[in-house]
């Protein structure tokens, strides 16, 4: 290791320093360990706040674990779209011959 080697070099310029090696090989381990702490502690907040993300959208398009259109009535989406916008939308996105789900987002 890193530490082995400057032993080994230092060993033939200075008497008596395996104490100094020791202690700074120790707040080296110190600062390591605490660097360490900080990025799994950094890793798991960001990675809790993607998962509340996901689970926020999921809770607004899946409302009780159903599609909103389920929940949700037609006139609120053509209200909010208005419905000049609704119909023509609704044709273009509609194809009966695909089973894909779509999904229309109107702000």
């Amino acid at each position: 290791s890193l530490f082995n080697s400057l032993e080994e070099k230092t060993n033939q310029l200075i008497k008596n320093h395996n104490p100094m090696l020791e202690a700074e090989k120790a707040r080296v381990d110190k600062f390591l360990r605490k660097l360490e702490t900080r990025i799994y502690r950094d890793t798991k907040k960001r990675e809790e706040t993607g998962i509340a993300r996901i689970l926020k959208l999921r809770e607004n398009y899946f409302p009780k674990g159903k599609l909103n259109e389920r929940t949700q009535g037609f006139f609120e989406d053509a209200f909010v779209a208005g419905l000049d916008n609704y119909i023509p939308n609704l044709l273009n996105a509609s194809d009966t011959l695909n089973p894909e789900l779509k999904v229309m987002v109107y702000r």
